[in-house]
């Protein structure tokens, strides 16, 4: 069953990915006395943290031939297996390649839910909730099996194919997969699933779409301009902070009085909390630096590897770009790197805190307000 997940989620998992590993790099060498090959283990631990974290871009990097390649999920089963992935422990008990020769070999001990158990306790339940309770669950029931894995080295190691993984943790997630939507004949609208149907644009999205930053930079030259796709402004607007967002608690709880649920990520530089819904079509982080010099470096860094690489900027993506105040909106029309879907993008930037937010789009359908009046209730942006 080939998948692929497309949304919101996407983007701010990526972008939390980005925060994570550039603010606090995890060590995983091991001791200096150690039979292990230690760059071998540190490839595989970064495969086992990028597949926890979602980051199937990643994943296909260290391997050779990724099973995950063609991963293709709806938005609940999406939730589903983050939650699933999320769980699984590792740990490399064997490590042994040679550089000159090309090929070495690791084993690693996995410990995982047992999805079969829980399909059975739930009789077959079509509920994405239920599920994603079940493996949270303390007394969910795991397993720990160990997998071999072939090593390739080719400057770098890779992993020369990951099928083992995929086939232990992904065969009864495909169960879960048909059970989601068996029996639905006809396919509901993502953006009904957490909303009303008020549905009704709001005028800075249709703005975003047919005029250029030109228009929207009339309140300061010097720090705004009409830029194309290849030339995105990617450093942060020095000097902007007409706008102030709701800090700490308040931006969290007025999140989650629409709905949000949050993690915390702590690193030396930052604290950074992702929130997202169970529609998985919008999504945000609001993140809390040590000093301004650091925001502004994670901004630009989140401008430019995150939303330009992956809306495909470079590509002739239909884009347009503006700031408005201390808020850096990025519009992507139809995007076909993601099914033709059309992202909204907001990132705020106010001295030492910013917050990523991503609104999916779906093709032929209209954006809920209610994420708008959000937006504008947080602060982050003005209706």
């Amino acid at each position: 069953m080939k998948k692929r997940f497309t949304g919101a989620a996407a983007f701010v998992l990526s972008a939390s990915l980005l925060l994570s590993t550039a603010c606090s790099k995890k060590d995983s060498k091991k001791k200096s006395d150690s039979d292990l090959n230690e760059d071998i283990v540190e490839v595989v631990e970064d495969y086992f943290k990028n597949l926890s974290d979602m980051s199937f871009k990643k994943v296909k990097k260290a391997v050779e031939d990724s099973a995950f390649a063609d991963l293709d999920l709806k938005s609940d089963e999406f939730d589903v297996l983050s939650a699933y992935l999320e769980k699984v422990e590792i740990e490399v008990t064997e490590a042994d390649g040679k550089e000159k020769k090309g090929t070495g070999s690791a084993t690693v001990s996995v410990t995982y839910v047992d999805l079969k158990t829980i399909v059975k306790d739930l009789d077959d339940s079509d509920d994405a909730e239920e599920y994603i309770d079940a493996i949270n669950a303390k007394k969910a029931k795991t397993k720990e099996e160990e997998i071999e894995l072939d090593m390739v080295y080719d400057d770098e190691w890779k992993i020369e194919d990951d099928t083992p993984v995929y086939d232990l943790l992904m065969d009864e997630f495909d169960t879960i997969c048909e059970n989601i939507s068996g029996g639905a004949q006809v396919e509901t609208d993502p953006t009904t699933m957490s909303t009303t149907e008020a549905t009704t644009v709001p005028t800075t999205t249709e703005d975003t779409t047919t005029t250029t930053t030109t228009e929207a930079t009339s309140e300061d030259s010097s720090t705004t301009g009409s830029q194309s796709p290849s030339g995105l402004q990617t450093l942060p607007s020095p000097g902007i902070t007409d706008r102030h967002i709701k800090v700490g608690q308040d931006f969290l709880d007025t999140c989650g009085n629409h709905g949000f649920t949050y993690e915390l990520s702590q690193g030396n530089e930052y604290d950074t909390y992702l929130l997202s819904l169970p529609a998985d079509d919008m999504a945000l982080i609001y993140c809390e630096f040590k000093d301004a010099a650091t925001c502004d470096k994670y901004a630009e860094q989140l401008i430019n590897q995150v939303v330009y690489t992956n809306m495909h900027m470079d590509k002739g993506e239909t884009v347009s770009d503006e700031w408005d105040g201390n808020t850096h909106h990025i519009y992507s029309q139809n995007n076909s790197a993601y099914n033709g879907h059309s992202i909204d993008m907001f990132i705020y930037r106010d001295d030492t805190i910013m917050v990523f937010v991503a609104i999916d789009q779906f093709p032929q359908a209209d954006v809920a307000i209610e994420y708008y009046e959000l937006l504008n209730e947080l602060g982050v942006w003005k209706l």
